[in-house]
């Protein structure tokens, strides 16, 4: 129930809003709007206005209501101003609760709802402004028609600001990012867009290069002389923007920073500039990746057996744990899925199996001690027919910040039914398709444990190596495969094969291939129509000739075939 002066102050409000015309306009304006904080309401709701003029105006006698529009004239007054409120030229004054931040010109306690609902701001000698949203029977409530009701947690401003066309739904927009005391648009606002690393360094480069994407979501050309800093580990460094961003374009910005090493590094960059007035966006928190990344994908299967399913294996290659919190899985289509609730924690030489179905993949995997999970975000189903870009489909996965940390575009050509695709070099690229080999043995992958290929590539020097000299390719996971290396100084096309002491031509393991810098290929001991090899002492040739012309290579080295 209303009490005697609070019906008073009800009746002049609504006797004020019949008596204003629609002529003219208060250089104050109701600016923006927080009704529905996340959370709990209490203490965070507030009215900012804001002086559209460039005269400082004092805001005695000027009073702000709320509306209550599910009734006829139910108006209630928040704030009334003193000689002593005065809003500045360009300037901002909030009415507020008191958890709003930063603090509010005027604190009170606010009771805004979700609509259809309403405030008002009262001039003494200039027209009345009105904001309405939500579904409003009462025309007192809006002025032309109801502002759309933003999400819970965003505002409702003014876009530009100051704008007051009397059509509270052209005027207003919704702002993810309340601005209480603050431009909704500011005239002048750079953001640091996007922070990676230049796609010119490399690795071994004693510097880096970072380049920042510093945007300008303003309503001016501004930017000239900002200044964009980078730090990263122990290591800052900063670089300045010599000329004006129109608004809506970008500038990059290159910053160097001695090289960090090999891994995954935290880094975080800011800009600064005099006329930035939203600071919200000067600050980009993200990660840097030097190859070889830490984590990396090391075996997967797209084309599983009946009744079986897909799974993915990574591996910690790294000496630290790394924690996976936050960190997702993709495929093609782009679509990231988390991989767990809290993250996993992946210890050094650790594997994650990341299982389509966990009760299929056990089912297919028995007793074996290593873990599997299912993302928590969903499985993203590979492809396992070629696609229109020359590959079946691609198996990505990144960091908390969306950085990519490891990635493989894989054909459908590379698979048979029911066999996994195993990673050979753990410190090679995994766009190599040379870096991948079908798993070799009877138990069609090796989830959990070392692939049955897995190698690391012999330190430079020779065109040539095997590993091991003697190997017995008998099928008891010992020595069954012969790795053979191959480098080459230049780009080469490669034929590899293989010769009994004699000169007899048993298998052909490349033939013609072209070859950028090295390659590992493996015998498995068959003979050209599959049959096992007599045991014996055979000859590796090489034959490499470089494709922009000059010497041929050869080279060969003997092995020795066992049966144990």
């Amino acid at each position: 129930m209303m009490m005697g002066w609070e019906k008073a102050v009800a009746a002049v409000l609504v006797l004020a809003f019949a008596q204003a015309s629609s002529a003219g306009s208060s250089g104050v304006v109701i600016n923006e709007v927080l009704y529905d904080p996340d959370g709990s309401d209490a203490g965070h709701e507030f009215i900012e206005l804001y002086n559209r003029t460039d005269t400082d105006i004092c805001l005695y006698y000027h009073e702000v209501a709320t509306g209550n529009g599910a009734y006829a004239g139910r108006w209630k007054s928040e704030w009334q101003g003193t000689r002593a409120d005065t809003i500045r030229a360009g300037g901002f004054f909030v009415i507020g609760e008191d958890a709003v931040h930063p603090a509010p010109d005027f604190v009170t306690s606010l009771d805004l709802q979700n609509g259809p609902d309403a405030c008002g701001l009262f001039p003494p000698e200039s027209d009345t402004d009105v904001v309405g949203w939500g579904a409003h029977d009462f025309a007192e409530y809006f002025e032309g028609s109801p502002a759309a009701s933003p999400p819970s947690g965003s505002s409702l401003g003014r876009d530009p600001d100051g704008a007051d066309t009397d059509d509270n739904s052209a005027d207003f927009s919704k702002f993810a990012a309340p601005s209480p005391g603050d431009f909704n648009c500011p005239p002048s606002d750079l953001a640091i867009a996007k922070v990676c690393l230049s796609r010119y360094t490399q690795p071994d480069h004693a510097t880096l290069q970072i380049i920042a994407n510093l945007a300008n979501v303003g309503r001016a050309a501004c930017g000239a002389g900002a200044q964009v800093r980078l730090v990263c580990l122990a290591y800052c460094d900063s670089s300045c923007l010599e000329a004006d961003i129109e608004p809506g374009a970008c500038r990059r910005i290159a910053v160097d920073i001695p090289n960090v090493g090999p891994g995954l590094h935290g880094a975080r960059a800011w800009q600064s500039h005099p006329l930035d007035r939203w600071h919200a966006n000067d600050t980009l928190s993200t990660s840097i990746l030097i190859w070889p990344a830490p984590v990396v994908i090391n075996e997967f299967i797209f084309k599983p057996a009946a009744g079986e399913c897909e799974w993915i294996e990574l591996l910690n290659r790294s000496a630290a744990p790394v924690s996976l919190e936050g960190w997702t899985l993709e495929d093609s289509g782009g679509k990231r899925r988390r991989m767990g609730e809290a993250g996993p924690f992946l210890g050094p030489g650790g594997y994650l199996v990341l299982v389509e179905d966990e009760d299929d993949f056990l089912a297919a995997y028995p007793g074996l001690g290593y873990a599997a999970l299912r993302p928590a975000g969903g499985w993203p189903t590979l492809n396992d027919t070629e696609g229109r870009d020359g590959y079946a489909d691609a198996v990505v996965i990144r960091d908390a910040f969306g950085t990519r940390v490891d990635s493989v575009a894989y054909s459908a050509a590379w698979g048979q039914p029911g066999c996994s695709i195993e990673r050979i070099d753990s410190g090679a690229r995994s766009e190599h398709a040379s870096n991948w080999s079908p798993h070799y043995g009877a138990s069609r992958g090796s989830p959990g444990r070392s692939n049955s290929v897995s190698v690391t590539f012999p330190e430079p020097g020779g065109y040539l190596k095997l590993r091991p000299g003697i190997f017995s390719p008998d099928g008891d996971g010992a020595d069954d495969l012969l790795s053979v290396s191959v480098e080459v100084p230049a780009p080469a096309v490669v034929r590899l094969k293989v010769f009994d002491i004699n000169g007899r031509s048993f298998k052909t393991l490349l033939d013609g291939d072209l070859v950028e810098d090295r390659r590992i290929t493996f015998w498995d001991g068959s003979v050209k129509d599959g049959r096992p090899a007599p045991i014996g002492v055979y000859i590796v040739l090489l034959e490499a000739s470089p494709v922009r012309g000059g010497k041929t290579i050869h080279s060969k080295m003997p092995v020795v075939l066992v049966r144990r």
